[in-house]
């Protein structure tokens, strides 16, 4: 058996987006990113923009966990919820937040804790990290073909860092090929 990975393009996979109850709001020129743009037309700052959304969702900032988003465009695109420092091709471009009601339903807590509220920060900083993996392109697939080349297994749509998604497929691929694994280095499919 062969076991080959292959670069998949993010077209055919679900954006991470739809997976998480986060909300991220996010608007630039250029590209259409995150999960809808800001409602307040009339807005002269992030911070009017933040207000304004909330207020339009009857939400306050104290109903939210909430962290801003930058971009860097640069050859590639590159999020952080801190600045970048390049004044040039980055800047901020929204926000990112979880309501406190529903993470106090999910955690099953009647209030939140300072260490429940820098998990949910940790995840909100994991989730545009996995944001970012997708937008770029950083989507995988891996096919196991037996002795004439017939395909025995697929499974595609791993996103993330190639040293992330091997460790993603190491749950699908037999264990006698984890050796191939650990060595496969991606290639582009015929078009």
């Amino acid at each position: 058996m062969t076991l080959e990975i292959y670069y998949e393009n993010t077209l055919f996979c679900e954006s991470p987006r739809e997976f998480t109850s986060s909300v991220f709001i996010a608007d630039h020129k250029r590209y259409n990113l995150g999960d809808q743009t800001p409602q307040a037309t009339d807005a002269t700052s992030w911070e009017d923009a933040t207000n304004q959304h909330l207020k339009n969702n009857d939400l306050t900032l104290k109903d939210v966990i909430i962290l801003p988003v930058y971009m860097l465009d640069h050859s590639s695109l590159a999020f952080s919820t801190v600045p970048f420092n390049n004044h040039w091709d980055s800047g901020e471009i929204g926000f990112i937040y979880e309501i406190r009601k529903d993470v106090r339903k999910e955690f099953n807590k009647q209030r939140i804790s300072s260490a429940l509220e820098n998990l949910i920060l940790d995840r909100l900083k994991a989730e545009i990290q996995n944001y970012q993996e997708y937008v770029n392109n950083e989507c995988y697939s891996f096919f196991i073909t037996d002795n004439d080349g017939n395909t025995i297994d697929s499974v595609g749509c791993f996103i993330g860092s190639l040293e992330s998604v091997k460790l993603q497929m190491k749950e699908y691929i037999p264990i006698e090929l984890h050796p191939q694994l650990n060595e496969a280095q991606p290639i582009l499919k015929d078009q």
